[in-house]
């Protein structure tokens, strides 16, 4: 099944966490989708067929941009670590590039 990134606007599996074409995350639970009525409109539904009110999207927005926030915080402190690490091997690095040339 097909639905529209919330993001970039272009088709994309049903499945897809992310959207090839920009990254972009849909949400897991009451994801929204760009859905044609009979009519030939479009509207906003969740993924159970049911019309996403201003409310709502308001509610799933805000739950987005916490869950993002998340996601950048442990994205930062994972980053932190491994600059820490990295710093620390190249410490190493320079005592055994030293030790090297001294046994020379």
């Amino acid at each position: 099944m097909q639905s529209v990134c919330g993001e970039c606007g272009r088709a994309i599996d049903s499945e897809f966490i992310f959207c090839p074409w920009c990254g972009f995350r849909r949400m897991k639970s009451g994801a929204r989708i760009l859905s044609q009525t009979s009519g030939g409109a479009m509207r906003w539904v969740s993924q159970d067929g049911h019309k996403v009110t201003d409310a709502s999207l308001e509610a799933h927005e805000f739950s987005a941009a916490s869950e993002l926030e998340d996601d950048r915080a442990e994205q930062y402190k994972r980053i932190t670590h491994m600059a820490r690490a990295l710093d620390a091997l190249e410490k190493d690095l320079a005592a055994l590039a030293l030790s090297e040339e001294m046994h020379k």
